[in-house]
């Protein structure tokens, strides 16, 4: 009995009735009302443990972890007070939760129109995707179940159609694969000998053994042939399922998750994304796998055993042959893009890194590209027309402010450092302009040599070092230059929280009195101009220096495989013994190829050289005005935390910018001249001295000696660009001022 029952029958306050009770030493119990029991149901519980029991002694105890545990329950409250642990049930919501061995599957929360509908009314109930039909009674018997019956007929057979091509297509892969590991087995069983040619030597000198042999290899090739036919004519029927299946699914799996954390969704369809793509792809996979394992299946056999006669020759011949081929695994490819793998499962594998992607796209925007063709060239100088534009745009504005705030001292250093970072862009902008056909050019042979190179495993990982630095370095200055660009935006927006409609203030003022520019919508939309404007501004402001980077870490990347390959060109002096008299003159070619190498990158890095002075003068320069100033506003000017904030944002920016430019400067210095300890420190001491051998000792002086001259970036020949331009510039602008402040104050 509660409390609640007994207070309603005694006409006592449910209060006086605790005290009561506690006082004869009676107290609550924590009440939790859980499914209540029918008939043989004890009973039923009781023979289902007995029997659990039974199989579980029978089997070791590893039967209880096959066991697939699941239950549901509805747990949400129907909105009472539950103050003292008391459960209420509710139908509202479904859980459904299960465990196997030491892993959960779940919990998974039903929430559909059957549960939905639960004690409404009949005018309220809920189909399962909504009509948006007003005018007719849908919630109202026989419509509503006429309807509800449509609808999930047309869902189950979406539904089938959603899984019914993929499993297909998995099955037929998983066949194909078991055949292709039939076949494996076959060549691997194909050279054993009958009962009566066990021995090796009757082997070798049975007649019939090697001609036997060889008619089994010719229709193990005709499976294989036919195998082959098969994965072609596989891959001609499925490619636009597949770049389909790939496409729309990443898409999908995105929305999921989006559903999974921000919206109420049914979670059994978001987790049935990767689980579908995963069999798709893992099929795909296998299918390339098994493909390629027939080479090695054949390699892998004894047939060094087969005599070396007519057959033996043919049959020698024709397993190279399948060997050769066997190299070319089968795979089904998405409309020809990218062979379907667990690659495809695990990451998206892309042509071009995230750095190179994104400096692309700012170059675009800004002008200064590749173009494919006409069309595209025209929408480069139009991109460039803009730009010009918007500086300029930017300068009438930035130099009106300054004639009206040129009593203000404070309001004038904001509006100089705006003017200094406008003179930055327009460096960087007309110095490119200026030499654009030998940036293309540059920017070409990167594209063609540097990018899509042939490279071993080694090198392979050398690029994958570059790419990684310049992802990072990029990904930083992007942030930090949209950060710094949010901020002039955001500003206006702060101040003029609580203000009039007539005292909004503008990322940057005007100074025009005649027009009503704070009021709708002449406000809103010198906004928008202005942000346009800014944005072009900050993507040419980090987009060069992005490029820059990027083609310094990739020529970096260039010098080091370079230095490989001269450390890798001659043979250890332990394998010398077994190789021919020719390998000096070998050596010898190959050694000129990787000088060939050596002299591109110099041309690449003088080219640079001429492309970038007045960009690296400019950045050095100009940087290390801004970075005081940025250093005044922040610590000294009396400023608003939102203008504040946005110098806060420029000197990180300007510091992270400056150390980018200069570390991949230093790098490209440090690589060039570390090519001379590369090739002296190959093996060139084991190399005989004939005709070939001092030829290559004396070119290897040349390369050495020209490598003692290292290529670097200078800023238009006043001095070279290296990381001490960066703690040159931070130590006598920003600690050596703090040193001087803090020693003139003692």
């Amino acid at each position: 009995i509660s409390t609640r029952q007994i207070s309603h029958g005694t006409a006592i306050s449910q209060s006086s009735v605790v005290r009561i009770l506690h006082s004869d030493n009676f107290y609550p119990y924590h009440l939790s009302i859980h499914q209540k029991l029918h008939g043989r149901d004890f009973e039923k519980r009781v023979q289902f443990c007995d029997w659990l029991l039974h199989q579980i002694e029978h089997s070791n105890g590893t039967f209880i972890q096959t066991v697939l545990w699941t239950d549901e329950a509805t747990v949400t409250y129907c909105g009472k007070s539950n103050t003292k642990n008391m459960h209420y049930w509710t139908i509202e919501n479904l859980p459904w939760d299960s465990i196997i061995g030491h892993q959960s599957i779940g919990p998974y929360f039903i929430e559909g129109s059957s549960t939905e509908n639960t004690g409404k009314n009949e005018s309220e109930r809920i189909l399962p995707f909504n009509l948006w039909l007003d005018n007719l009674p849908l919630s109202i018997s026989p419509y509503y179940e006429i309807t509800f019956f449509i609808e999930i007929m047309l869902l189950y057979y979406n539904g089938i159609c959603y899984f019914c091509f993929d499993n297909f297509l998995c099955i037929l892969c998983q066949h194909v694969c078991g055949q292709f590991c039939i076949l494996q087995y076959r060549f691997t069983k194909l050279y054993e000998a009958d009962k009566e040619t066990k021995n090796r030597n009757k082997i070798i000198n049975s007649a019939n053994f090697t001609m036997k042999s060889y008619t089994e290899l010719k229709k193990c090739i005709q499976q294989h042939q036919l195998l082959l036919y098969y994965c072609n004519k596989m891959k001609n029927l499925f490619p636009q399922v597949v770049l389909g299946q790939v496409i729309i699914f990443s898409a999908l799996i995105c929305l999921y998750g989006y559903q999974a954390f921000l919206v109420r969704i049914h979670r059994i369809l978001i987790n049935s994304g990767p689980y579908l793509l995963f069999m798709f792809t893992y099929s795909c996979h296998r299918l390339i796998v098994e493909s390629e394992n027939i080479a090695d299946a054949a390699y892998l056999a004894p047939w060094t055993i087969m005599p070396m006669d007519k057959y033996g020759r043919r049959f020698r011949s024709d397993l190279h042959l399948t060997i050769l081929r066997s190299k070319r695994a089968c795979c089904l490819t998405a409309c020809g893009f990218f062979p379907v793998n667990m690659k495809t499962f695990t990451t998206a594998k892309r042509h071009l890194d995230i750095s190179i992607r994104s400096c692309a796209f700012f170059m675009k925007i800004v002008g200064l590209w590749t173009a494919e063709n006409e069309r595209e060239q025209l929408y480069r100088n139009l991109a460039i027309v803009h730009t010009l534009v918007s500086n300029f745009c930017g300068y009438v504005i930035l130099f009106r402010d300054l004639y009206f705030s040129w009593s203000d001292s404070n309001l004038a250093m904001y509006v100089f450092c705006n003017i200094l970072t406008m003179l930055l862009v327009s460096v960087k902008l007309f110095a490119l302009m200026a030499h654009r056909g030998e940036f293309l050019d540059l920017l070409t042979y990167m594209q063609k040599h540097f990018w899509n190179g042939n490279y071993d495993h080694h090198e392979e990982k050398i690029i994958a070092t570059s790419r990684k630095n310049c992802i990072l370095f990029t990904s930083i200055v992007t942030i930090v230059g949209h950060a710094t660009m949010v901020s002039y935006l955001l500003t206006p927006i702060i101040e003029n929280i609580g203000k009039n409609e007539s005292e909004r203030l503008l990322p940057f003022n005007l100074w025009v009195q005649n027009l009503p520019l704070s009021m709708f919508p002449y406000y809103e939309i010198i906004f928008a101009i202005q942000g346009i404007l800014l944005y072009y501004t900050a993507i040419a402001y980090f987009c060069f220096d992005n490029f820059l980077c990027i083609m310094s870490q990739h020529v970096c990347g260039q010098f080091r495989i370079l230095q490989y390959r001269f450390t890798k060109l001659y043979a250890s002096e332990e394998t010398m013994t077994n190789l021919n008299e020719n390998y000096a003159a070998k050596s010898y070619v190959q050694f000129k190829k990787c000088v060939r190498q050596h002299q591109v990158l110099l041309n690449y890095c003088w080219k640079m050289e001429n492309v970038f002075p007045l960009v690296v003068l400019g950045q050095v320069v100009i940087f290390s005005v801004l970075i005081c100033l940025y250093g005044y506003q922040v610590l000294l000017a009396q400023s608003t935390f939102a203008r504040r904030f946005i110098f806060i944002s420029f000197l990180i920016g300007s510091g992270s910018l400056l150390f980018m430019f200069t570390h991949s400067c230093h790098k490209l210095t440090e690589e060039s001249a570390n090519i001379g300890d590369a090739v002296y420190s190959a093996s060139w001491t084991i190399m005989p001295m004939d005709k070939d051998g001092k030829m290559l000792r004396n070119d290897l002086n040349f390369t050495i000696l020209r490598s003692r001259k290292a290529c670097c970036l200078t800023a238009c020949g006043f001095f070279p660009v290296q990381l001490q331009t960066f703690t040159t510039v931070i130590t006598e602008i920003l600690i050596n001022p703090v040193f001087h402040t803090h020693n003139t104050v003692n």
